[in-house]
């Protein structure tokens, strides 16, 4: 039975590195595991290089928070240094949640919340009973269980293709996602001959307006099931949307709950039912964070992954921005490099010619 601790004051951590010894701390902070039942999902630490200069590191366990929460707590954290500088009371300064994340887990055991997510996860055994996930050919033999550790590749989609993949979505009135996705699927049937398989995108999970400003593991894993024949990218692009309002209308079904009923028997050495995970982002923010008075840089850090593959594309103003991110224990730099090659080769075929059978010679 999980008990909840009364609430208690944390006096912030700030240790004395040198720069020499900076990247070590970050990676002790990171790859330290979590004792749960004697620590809060959260870790905090103020780095103090020299008097000027200091870094902030939050590691956060996935049971405690997720990316949408991450950007929240980013800029709360902003409005509350400017708050403390003036001499005001921080929590003055932001509205009361409405609900508390304890509000968010009782309400989705409430019996009419079981018996929906009850039918969808009737929906999610139907599609996704023989389906396959999308995977790549490897291109080194597949451990017992992946060490996490990645590598990543960056791609563009700037000038004049860029504002094809406008007009397209504003002509056939859908959005990046549902094109973006059909372009990478339809690369991944060129690459691997797998005319049905599934692909993994991530659900914020917040449809309902008291979890806007929550913070907490909201986030869900739909599995979407695309199968490509030999027709035109505007129908690849058709089937790929009404595949992705269907999942999305079955969003309320824990990920974790559909695992249990298809995957009794789960191999270790896979994330389960989906292996490639595609996401399109808004513009990302977290390079944009600031406290008043102070300059701010963000520290690359290695990114480490459960799937095979990530895709994530973030939209600009005038570009969307690709970063291909893999496991190095499964591909090689070169593997990556072509199928992000043939995704811009489908994306720009298809959009220079829609009714075009995608699978041409």
């Amino acid at each position: 039975m999980q008990r909840i601790r009364p609430f208690q004051d944390k006096e912030l951590s700030v240790v004395d590195v040198s720069p020499d010894a900076q990247g070590l701390e970050l990676a002790l902070q990171r790859t330290t595991p979590f004792d749960l039942e004697a620590e809060p999902g959260w870790r905090v630490t103020v780095y103090r290089i020299d008097e000027q200069e200091h870094v902030l590191s939050v590691v956060t366990h996935q049971i405690a928070a997720d990316g949408w929460s991450l950007d929240l707590v980013r800029r709360e954290l902003a409005v509350f240094y400017s708050a403390a500088l003036d001499g005001q009371d921080p929590l003055a300064q932001v509205d009361s949640l409405p609900i508390q994340y304890r509000d968010y887990s009782a309400w989705q055991r409430q019996p009419s919340q079981m018996r929906l997510q009850r039918r969808q996860l009737d929906y999610w055994t139907g599609q996704l009973g023989t389906s396959r996930p999308a995977e790549f050919p490897c291109d080194h033999p597949r451990p017992e269980t992946l060490s996490g550790e990645t590598a990543a590749l960056e791609t563009r989609i700037d000038g004049r293709l860029h504002d094809e993949l406008q007009r397209f979505c504003r002509e056939r009135q859908v959005t990046l996602f549902v094109v973006l996705l059909a372009a990478f699927r339809g690369a991944h049937c060129r690459l691997t001959g797998a005319t049905d398989a599934t692909v993994g995108t991530a659900s914020a999970n917040r449809d309902r307006w008291e979890t806007r400003e929550l913070v907490g593991p909201l986030v869900n894993v739909q599995c979407l099931r695309i199968k490509v024949e030999n027709e035109s990218f505007d129908e690849l692009v058709r089937q790929v949307q009404a595949t992705t309002i269907t999942s999305f209308a079955n969003q309320h079904v824990p990920f974790e709950r559909v695992v249990s009923e298809l995957q009794a028997d789960r191999d270790r050495s896979r994330h389960p039912l989906v292996q490639t995970l595609f996401a399109v982002h808004a513009r990302s923010s977290l390079e944009s964070f600031a406290l008043e008075g102070v300059e701010t840089e963000q520290i690359a850090l290695p990114v480490t992954s459960r799937f095979d593959i990530e895709f994530h594309l973030y939209q600009e103003e005038e570009a969307v921005r690709g970063s291909l991110i893999f496991s190095t224990d499964l591909y090689a730099s070169e593997t990556i490099g072509n199928v992000l090659s043939v995704f811009r080769a489908v994306l720009e075929r298809g959009l220079a010619d829609p009714t075009l059978q995608l699978l041409y010679p």
